[in-house]
């Protein structure tokens, strides 16, 4: 990304053209040899969001120390942290943002490491669900397209391990993306 991306994306958010700045963040998995100007990027955009008021959803991928502490450091906006697959205490420090987390699909695999704890330890007023389509598609269709009506799939997990009702679930998400994008 250039000088010239990062115009035209300010250009962007400052005309209200678009909701929410993201998802932006710092992705460590393939590649750690440019991560100073992943750093650096993430900054330059989370200066974007904070100037043009707009929520930010956040990437954290193998990059939880820097994510954190750039975030803690640069943003001044309402932060969403995007398909979260962090431990709890990770979550905790997340919620110390008055961030929201959103749970996706991975949450109702077997093999879902943090996510159902994460999910028990979090204020439901702090929830979100997502897709994160056409991938990460949560069972009963793992292995096929994620589709965004199989959403309904992450709010039913999520009811299972709160023991609330479905209902109510709905609802505060409807509240609580409401409470970012009003």
């Amino acid at each position: 990304m250039h000088e010239e991306e990062l115009k035209k994306l300010y250009d962007i958010a400052s005309s209200k053209q678009i909701d929410c700045l993201g998802e932006i963040g710092l992705d460590y998995y393939w590649d750690t040899s440019f991560n100073d100007v992943q750093k650096e990027l993430f900054i330059q955009q989370i200066q974007i969001a904070n100037e043009c008021h707009l929520p930010i959803s956040i990437h954290m991928r193998e990059s939880t120390k820097d994510t954190l502490d750039i975030l803690k450091r640069y943003a001044k906006t309402k932060i969403i942290f995007h398909c979260f697959s962090g431990s709890v205490e990770t979550m905790k420090e997340c919620l110390k943002m008055n961030s929201l987390i959103s749970f996706a699909g991975p949450l109702t695999f077997k093999n879902a490491k943090h996510a159902p704890e994460c999910v028990q330890a979090c204020p439901v007023e702090r929830i979100l669900t997502e897709t994160d389509s056409p991938y990460l598609t949560p069972v009963p269709y793992r292995g096929k397209q994620n589709e965004p009506m199989y959403v309904q799939y992450v709010a039913k997990k999520i009811c299972e391990l709160k023991q609330i009702d479905e209902e109510l679930l709905c609802s505060q998400i409807q509240t609580n993306f409401l409470d970012v994008f009003e």
